[in-house]
């Protein structure tokens, strides 16, 4: 693909219908460490899902869900309860995760 164009476009006509996704489905909307584990952060993506990672595993994630019904862009730790974790998604949800 060139910079700047399309999928499927010849730079001659129109662009053409794509049939892959234009970024991988996990790629973060965001991305929180934890309050309290120095190696562990959370994420959330578009597709639908949160993750809860651990740097020091080679393997990936610790543990993923599927969360919301919609992408999920928002999530934030607990200040005060460190196992708490709340999440938002598109179609205007929220959710609060206890991760003990």
């Amino acid at each position: 693909n060139l910079v700047g164009s399309r999928c499927g476009e010849d730079r001659r006509g129109p662009p053409q219908s794509c049939s892959h996704a234009p970024f991988p489905p996990r790629l973060p909307q965001d991305i929180q460490w934890s309050p309290t584990e120095a190696t562990v952060f959370a994420s959330c993506s578009a597709d639908k899902t949160i993750g809860i990672w651990d740097v020091r595993k080679r393997d990936g994630t610790a543990i993923a869900v599927e969360a919301h019904a919609a992408d999920v862009n928002v999530m934030s730790w607990n200040a005060q309860v460190s196992y708490l974790l709340v999440s938002g998604a598109d179609d205007g949800s929220f959710k609060v995760w206890d991760l003990r």
